[in-house]
């Protein structure tokens, strides 16, 4: 927008081909910055977040589901900020939009499917690392200890610290599991939440 530079974001999600399958996210409204650590010449960003799930009516285990980004605009059309098709059913991650402009990078995260989404990949991520940070706690007092000079709380330490990454290792491994049994059952639903 002219005014304050804004942008008005909303969402049109819908079946290629099947118009009438069209859903609409509520508008949210953004104000376009610069992201920390950005140079001269970069461009000015604008994070918005859309809290939108809907169903898309007559959805089939095959069809394209397009994406457009776009800013509502109140005297004139709506300009596209960008747009990205899936072409599967359990889609959940981040999409690349294209058509954003040159010298833009735009994207939109979603979740198509009832299963898996990315609230639950998050949630499976941060037990991961909550899992890494404990090793490295046990590694950060084997190096402690390491300083003291005794071999026998070396040992304990270094002992300490094997089982703790080990610990972390096969948590890590049954958490990225989860994750990819989660993403297999999500596939073909035609639910979709951006």
């Amino acid at each position: 927008d002219l005014i304050g530079n804004k942008s008005d974001v909303y969402v049109e999600v819908e079946i290629e081909g099947k118009s009438d399958s069209k859903v609409t996210t509520a508008v949210v409204t953004g104000t376009a910055s610069k992201k920390e650590g950005a140079g001269e010449n970069d461009k000015h960003s604008i994070d918005v977040e859309l809290k939108f799930v809907g169903e898309l009516k007559g959805y089939v285990a095959g069809d394209k589901i397009l994406f457009t980004v776009k800013d509502k605009d109140f005297l004139k059309s709506d300009d596209s900020l960008g747009k990205a098709t899936v072409t599967e059913g359990g889609f959940g991650g981040k999409l690349v939009l294209e058509g954003a402009g040159e010298g833009f990078q735009a994207h939109l995260m979603v979740q198509l499917g009832d299963g898996f989404g990315m609230e639950e990949a998050k949630k499976v991520a941060e037990a991961a690392a909550a899992s890494m940070a404990a090793a490295a706690s046990s590694l950060a007092a084997a190096a402690a200890l390491a300083a003291s000079g005794d071999a026998m709380k070396q040992a304990e330490a270094a002992k300490a610290a094997q089982e703790a990454v080990e610990k972390a290792a096969r948590e890590v491994k049954e958490q990225a599991a989860v994750m990819i049994e989660g993403l297999k059952e999500s596939s073909g639903s035609g639910w979709c939440s951006c």
